[in-house]
């Protein structure tokens, strides 16, 4: 529910009726990242691996905070519980963790073949069919062409879908948007998706065979539910955001329930995002298709073109924006977002570090230090990564 002060409460309160349970410092460990306290976060970790409690996830919890480094003792442990673990899901879970780790002390060969090692272990537990998932993108994209008058007649000014693939750098805009008084950053929520997928089981049909059919009463309706579920994140401020990443393919029917509502869009270097993903060990379930290069770069394709379709038909309400145009010119990339969302220009939408709030994903850390220029992550790993740029460069030259 995004309470992470109360669920850290309640951990503090399990522990000390119970010391030893491991599961109550593991809350503790996403509560303190949520709320910014990463060096209490990480002690956390090395609580739990010095007691040999939840190894395998007080190491990948760890070096998944991204910007707390281990030191040469530590990285041999950890060699050695990757190389110990006795269960594909705990050799998956120390072997991101491991590659997280090489890559911090520049040991790039060790790191790429650690993550390939990790990588394929996830597939197994976690299935992803391209082809399927084309076909659904391209029938919703082919729905919405054919409805373009057919929409809720007013409503949904107050939110801010933030859309992209994982690792885009759409928790930097949400928290750029979150500095602002007007705006609550809600980060990633269910109800769009929840919204749908109701309406789908009632028609007994897909969005893409139904979403023709729906009136503008269907979707004023639809976007009354979605308003009515989000309504606690604007219960301090007048607006706020949505920022799930998937969104982007229910677009279309998030821009017919609520008009005036806006989506911005983030995208990032295709390689760099793909890669990013690609050492991520995501929640079951979620980002399936970012285990193996093809279904990479088969869904950044699907995700490029579908949100081009959005862009180009209503280009008052969705909108793209570059992670590397904000971190080489935050003031200007910052007013243009700004504007598009239709809020007044505010400086501390400059300092967004600044912003108390909870931030629930793998950026958590890393959006609580200013707005900067990074080098390209993948240049690291040079030629190692020409099997992921070939598949962008022959799908379509043009996206580099």
């Amino acid at each position: 529910m995004g309470q992470a002060e109360y669920a850290l409460r309640a951990a503090d309160r399990a522990l000390a009726l119970q010391p030893a349970l491991a599961r109550a410092r593991l809350l503790r460990v996403r509560c303190l990242q949520a709320l910014g306290q990463i060096t209490a976060a990480a002690a956390e970790c090395r609580q739990l691996i010095r007691r040999h409690q939840e190894v395998a996830r007080a190491w990948f919890s760890l070096l998944d905070l991204k910007i707390e480094l281990i030191d040469a003792g530590e990285l041999a442990a950890l060699e050695r519980a990757e190389r110990q673990a006795n269960d594909s899901e705990t050799h998956c879970m120390l072997g991101f963790a491991l590659g997280r780790a090489y890559e911090a002390a520049h040991r790039f060969d060790d790191a790429y073949v650690t993550f390939g090692r990790a990588n394929r272990i996830a597939t197994l537990s976690r299935p992803w069919n391209a082809t399927h998932f084309r076909a659904d993108a391209d029938a919703i994209g082919a729905a919405f062409a054919r409805t373009d008058e057919i929409s809720a007649s007013c409503g949904g000014a107050e939110v801010l879908f933030l859309v992209s693939l994982p690792r885009s750098g759409s928790t930097l805009f949400e928290q750029v948007l979150a500095a602002h008084p007007q705006v609550e950053g809600a980060s990633e929520l269910p109800y769009l998706e929840q919204v749908i997928a109701g309406e789908s089981r009632r028609r007994q049909r897909p969005l893409a065979q139904w979403a023709e059919q729906a009136t503008a009463q269907d979707w004023s309706r639809l976007g009354q539910e979605y308003l009515q579920r989000s309504a606690r994140w604007r219960s301090r401020r007048p607006m706020a955001t949505d920022k799930m990443p998937s969104n982007w393919l229910l677009a279309g029917a998030a821009m017919a329930m609520l008009p005036e509502s806006r989506i911005v869009d983030c995208r990032r270097d295709p390689l760099e995002t793909c890669w990013s993903c690609y050492k991520q060990l995501f929640a079951p379930g979620k980002a399936d298709y970012a285990y193996a290069f093809d279904h990479l770069a088969s869904y950044w394709q699907d995700y490029w073109r579908l949100t081009n379709i959005w862009s180009r038909r209503n280009p008052r309400q969705f909108r793209s924006f570059s992670y590397e145009h904000l971190v080489a010119n935050p003031e200007r990339e910052v007013r243009a977002l700004l504007e598009f969302c239709r809020l007044p220009f505010d400086s501390r939408c400059l300092q967004p570090h600044e912003a108390q709030r909870t931030v629930r994903t793998a950026s958590a850390a890393q959006v609580r230090q200013p707005i900067h220029q990074k080098p390209l992550r993948s240049n690291d790993y040079g030629p190692l990564l020409d099997p992921l740029r070939q598949r962008f460069q022959v799908a379509n030259p043009d996206l580099n």
